[in-house]
């Protein structure tokens, strides 16, 4: 697993926020809670 704080940072280097999911490890879309992830992106990309 990536420390938080370094996700943070590589974020911080894109310009952009880190989003940490809770619980969830590195392959989200195989895991439990692929869901919240997947409405998050959805909301996002209504944003647009």
């Amino acid at each position: 697993m990536v420390p938080a704080h370094e996700v943070e940072c590589c974020a911080q280097a894109y310009g952009t926020q880190a989003e940490i999911f809770a619980g969830i490890g590195h392959a989200m879309m195989l895991d439990v809670g692929r869901q919240k992830v997947a409405q998050r992106v959805v909301d996002r990309l209504d944003r647009l």
